[in-house]
């Protein structure tokens, strides 16, 4: 009777929702109600013993669902890690064993969801169920609700975390950690629950344009009525609601706060914990233009954050718009990121790059804080230590550490009765810390003053610049001539009023020119005398100039040094003969090396008696090519991809030589074109070549052939001798010596490179379980290069072997088979986490073909949970480490649908380019309109009106603008409404003026020309075809002028790229070199040809 009443109410519940089976959605999104869970308790109870049921998935679903519902409505804050308040409930009880089936069958079998695990692999049944009921209500109504504070610390943080590089289930699992929760909610599936409803906070406010709205919470209730209903928190009880508002007016104040800002800007935190240190938050702009130093061979540029001149921070690719003389317009992916400072007191620089040559900088304002050298003020917000101003400042803040440098003293403070006290800083200087209102008065040589509890707060935001030396020099700043005021903020206009600059307490303009040379403190002083900035600046003379010749001999060279003001000019180098001579105006230092030659020089010149020297650290004058370490030491023959961080190349010219050319290739395809080349243009001074900065270029190639023993080979040509080198992706491999050790093999020796590994197991099939790190094996406290597996193998399977998010050194994965459970079924393949297990590499037909079909169809697939999972804690990885990345990319209906379900981020997309043989923009649209179209049924069945979706869609698709080429406002059209502009339809009236522009141009730099003549021999066979009437004139430069026409067929179904060319994967490699020649020019075409056909 009650078997027959149990599939009663289940039947009734299901037809309810008009399905006829489970659709694998989360239990709380079946939003069972009071009076359903009421019957379903009292239905539960007359089941006299669970043991004897545990094979029906009726029941065993029943007991599942409400467990699920009894932790949403009824756990306690209180509660632990326990099940005795679920027997006590439901008045029954089960034994570890059957309890793991029951819940399995109920779970698994008839809902269809996966069971979560713990950090060991053990499945986690209490954990899985709280997840999959929601959010406890009665932990919502808690005294300080610490979910509540949970969530806010997590909204203003993401986005930081992010840009560290942090998975966010775990930043989610530290945050949960630091909080009161009880331990349960750091477990999988809580976290991985709580870090879903992050996202969607986040994606409602992105989708939704919320930060733009003043009442978010009104306008979301009329676009998106039922938005509420996707989170796992109850709605017939006003404590959920009013919940929810709160988060999502949280998460619009954040998206608010940084679409503000408009212009490149930055602020400073210290973190006062053991692994903190100063940090810089940088703001992005959507939009940027930075002035030009070299005109770049392709519009696809490299952008870093560079601390003085080191490489600090790399922020990916953006396509810029080179139409503008002189500079460069990109658009690159707004937001917030962190720089970890190493010497905070240099100017930050935000750089472009192409064929890692840097193209252009542009100094991100108020990036230095000259901690030791002006007073420093630190405000206390929300756990950290916030900059609030340097020098002579005013804040709002109540709260503030000065950080006062040697010789710097309080001289007053007003009011008398000002709370002020005397406090070491963090720092190592004296400081006080003031609460309260107050002004300090404080003196040296200079006179500074502090406000606090002021409104109007803010540094006047002045920056020193002039005539920069372009080599790297101490002190950082160090210009020829004199010192100039470059910028007053506008926050501190009133304080920045009768701006002069001082030396010693005079007018830098009343001085002659010995008496501000040298290394000198520079002020900057407002027209009441506050000193606004004070740096220390090397000022050389206006002429100065510094000229590099290599000798006759390697290790032998000569700098000279120019200038009409007499300098003493010094090199102290033992690794160094140094023979000095003067002639006229000049000084010249003749070098020669004692063994191995240095890659730098340190020359001190001595403008003045009366000041330090200021020392200039050049290259070591050379002819040909060297390539450096990040040490400064000659790169090795064969390296890795790690080993590109801080590497160069230094290419020195000579009088008639016409450049060099850089060349990667591809060892195994030495017949065929899988390389990439760039010239350079070498004039009097040599040119730097980061290694680093080709890294991307490297990878590519690398992604094309994942055989173990795939290298790229770096070759230099143009000087006396070519330069050759060879890098892999990864110089270390683990092997597995036996059952419960692995062993590292490296090229150069295990010993030192164990020390910066940091290997983690993690469970192949389970991707939200975290990965365990594995124990070093030590003999008398020194590493052995050998690494311990943890008894958990035994336990299930299979296994991965991966580098840590933050290990030093990174290695190729290794799989470890493990023990997987005998007893999961096989013979049915619906989910990934069975096409994993199920996965055999020398099977001729693919696990993960059936799932793919089924997720292309299927936004609510739970495959799309899976890879979520994988991308968030393992996306720091190459995609291709995993096989169903591989699948995914061979799958293009379930490609399309992955582009919807992850929201066409550009980090996203951008990885799939660079770590497979895709070409993005060769994408079926036709698939890419019926995956569109089915998204847009998902959003309906989310309770979205119809006149919203096409507004959510459109910001969605927005997205693809930034890391794509060619999907622009007309395709984005298309693609919502199956529909086209006339504009579209009439581009390729346009495309000969066009051409001939970008001829005129680009005139002066190298022309891709893979496939120039098959590419041209293909558009004479299409009739009519929009590109049919251009005239590239010349052969090179037909690649260029075709290549869009072609991919646009290829797009469409009609043309495809194995027909005509032999290597495909060889051909879209060099396709990716063509389009971003000029991605204005590839846009425009590839769209013209597209709208003629569709």
């Amino acid at each position: 009777m009650f078997h027959r009443e149990t599939i009663k109410w289940l039947r009734a519940f299901l037809d309810r929702r008009d399905l006829e089976q489970p659709d694998q959605r989360e239990l709380y999104r079946y939003r069972c109600t009071d009076e359903e869970y009421y019957e379903l308790h009292r239905v539960l109870r007359l089941i006299p013993d669970f043991v004897e049921m545990k094979d029906d998935r009726w029941v065993c679903g029943a007991l599942v669902l409400g467990i699920a519902e009894w932790s949403r409505r009824e756990r306690q804050l209180h509660h632990q890690w326990e099940w005795d308040p679920i027997y006590e409930a439901f008045d029954f009880y089960l034994d570890p064993g059957p309890r793991g089936e029951v819940i399995t069958r109920g779970l698994e079998s008839f809902w269809g969801r996966q069971v979560h695990r713990f950090d060991a692999g053990h499945r986690d049944f209490l954990g899985s169920l709280l997840s999959e009921g929601g959010l406890p209500l009665q932990v919502l109504r808690a005294s300080g609700n610490p979910l509540h504070g949970l969530f806010v610390r997590l909204l203003r943080r993401v986005e930081q975390a992010e840009s560290l590089g942090a998975d966010i289930e775990t930043f989610v699992r530290r945050e949960i950690q630091r909080s009161t929760l009880p331990q349960v909610f750091s477990a999988v599936g809580p976290v991985s629950l709580i870090a879903k409803m992050l996202e969607q906070l986040r994606s409602l406010v992105r989708n939704h344009a919320l930060e733009t709205q003043e009442e978010p919470v009104g306008f979301l209730d009329e676009q998106d009525p039922r938005w509420r209903e996707r989170f796992p928190i109850a709605l017939d009880q006003e404590t959920g609601s009013e919940f929810l508002n709160s988060l999502l007016k949280t998460a619009t104040d954040e998206g608010r706060r940084r679409r503000r800002v408009g212009s490149l800007a930055c602020s400073h935190t210290w973190k006062d914990v053991p692994i903190g240190g100063l940090e810089t938050v940088v703001v992005i702009p959507g939009e940027l233009r930075i002035p030009l130093e070299h005109e770049p061979a392709s519009s696809r540029l490299e952008m870093e954050i560079i601390e003085g001149t080191e490489p600090r921070l790399r922020l990916g690719a953006a396509f810029a718009d080179l139409n503008h003389a002189g500079s460069a317009k990109l658009r690159p992916r707004s937001g917030e990121r962190v720089v970890k400072r190493v010497l905070p007191n240099r100017s930050l620089f935000l750089a472009i790059s192409a064929g890692g040559l840097q193209a252009g900088k542009i100094e991100i304002p108020g990036g230095a804080v000259a901690l030791g050298e002006v007073p420093v003020g630190f405000a206390w917000r929300e756990g950290a230590w916030h900059v609030c101003g340097q020098a002579s400042f005013r804040t709002e803040d109540r709260d503030v550490m000065v950080a006062l440098p040697p010789g710097v003293s309080l001289a007053s403070v007003d009011p008398d009765d000002a709370d002020i006290r005397v406090e070491p800083t963090p720092f190592g200087l004296d400081g006080y810390r003031v609460s309260g209102r107050a002004t300090l008065s404080l003196t040296g040589d200079d006179r500074y003053t502090v406000r606090t509890g002021e409104a109007g707060g803010g540094t006047a935001g002045v920056e020193l610049g002039g005539d920069m030396i372009e080599w790297p020099t101490s002190p950082p700043l160090c210009v020829r001539g004199m010192p100039r005021v470059l910028e007053a903020a506008a926050d501190g206009v009133g304080d920045a009023a009768g701006l002069g600059v001082y030396v010693a307490g005079d007018r830098i303009e009343s001085l002659p020119a010995h008496e501000i040379s040298g290394v000198r403190f520079v002020s900057v002083r407002n027209g009441t005398g506050e000193t606004l900035l004070r740096r220390k600046v090397g000022i050389l003379p206006a002429d100065f100039d510094i000229q590099l010749t290599g000798g006759d001999e390697p290790g032998e060279g000569l700098i000279r040094i120019t200038s009409t003001q007499r300098c003493l000019v010094d090199v102290d180098d033992e690794r160094l003969e140094v023979k000095r001579s003067r002639e006229g105006d000049s000084t010249a230092l003749q070098l020669r090396a004692i063994g191995e030659m240095p890659a730098n020089v340190a020359v001190r010149v001595t403008p003045s008696l009366v000041a330090d020297p200021i020392e200039i650290r050049v290259p070591f004058p050379y002819v040909g090519c060297l390539a450096l370490d990040r040490h400064g030491h000659p790169l090795a023959a064969n390296v890795s991809v790690d080993d590109l961080l801080g590497a160069r190349l230094m290419l020195y010219g000579t009088v008639g030589q016409s450049g060099f050319s850089v060349t990667l290739s591809l060892t195994g395809h030495g017949g065929g074109q899988l390389y990439d080349r760039w010239v350079y243009r070498v004039g009097p001074q040599p040119l730097e070549i980061s290694l680093h900065g080709l890294r991307e270029k490297i990878v590519e190639l690398l992604s094309i052939d994942t055989s173990i023993d795939c290298e790229v080979r770096l070759e230099v040509d143009g000087g006396s001798e070519p330069l050759r080198r060879r890098v892999r992706l990864f110089g270390v491999q683990l092997r597995q010596e036996n059952e419960d050790v692995i062993r590292v093999a490296a090229w150069g020796g295990a010993g030192g490179i164990a020390e910066a590994l940091e290997p983690r197991l993690m469970l192949l099939h389970a991707p939200s379980v975290p990965s365990i790190p594995l124990e070093a094996v030590r003999s008398e406290g020194v590493p052995t290069g050998r690494f311990r597996l943890p008894s958990e193998v035994e336990r299930d399977g299979p296994w991965l072997v991966v580098p840590g998010n933050d290990s030093a050194a990174s290695f190729r994965p290794l799989l470890v088979p493990g023990k997987p459970d005998s007893a999961v079924d096989l013979e049915r393949v619906e989910s990934l986490q069975k096409a994993v297990l199920a996965f055999r590499p020398d099977s001729g037909a693919s696990s993960f073909e059936g799932v793919l079909d089924a997720m292309s169809e299927n936004p609510r697939h739970g495959g799309w949970e899976f890879l979520k999972a994988l991308y968030r804690n393992y996306g720091y990885l190459p995609l291709t480490t995993f096989e169903v990345w591989k699948a995914l990319v061979q799958h293009p209906r379930a490609l399309c649908m992955a582009m919807f379900k992850f929201e066409m981020d550009e980090t996203f997309v951008g990885r799939l380019e660079r770590d497979f043989p895709l070409f993005f923009e060769m994408l079926p649209v036709r698939e890419f309109r019926t995956a569109t179209e089915r998204f847009d049924g998902f959003l309906l069945e989310q309770g979205i009106p119809e006149e919203t979706t096409d507004a959510v869609l459109q910001r969605t698709l927005e997205h693809l603008e930034e890391p794509t080429v060619a999907y622009g406002a007309e395709l984005q059209q298309w693609l919502r409404t199956g529909h086209s502009s006339p504009h579209a339809r009439q581009a390729r009236m346009v495309l000969p003026t066009l051409f001939e522009n970008v001829i005129r141009e680009r005139v002066d730099v190298h022309w891709p020309d893979y496939g120039a003549q098959t590419l041209a021999n293909w558009i004479d066979g299409q009739p009519d075809h929009p590109a049919g009437g251009l005239n590239p004139e010349v052969r090179h430069r037909k690649a260029v002028a075709y290549l869009p026409g072609f991919v646009a067929a290829v797009a469409l179904g009609e043309a495809r790229v194995d027909k005509l060319f032999d290597h495909p994967d060889e051909a879209l490699f060099q396709f990716r070199r063509i389009r971003d020649f000029d991605a204005n020019w590839f846009r425009i075409a590839f769209n013209a040809a597209l709208f003629a056909r569709l």
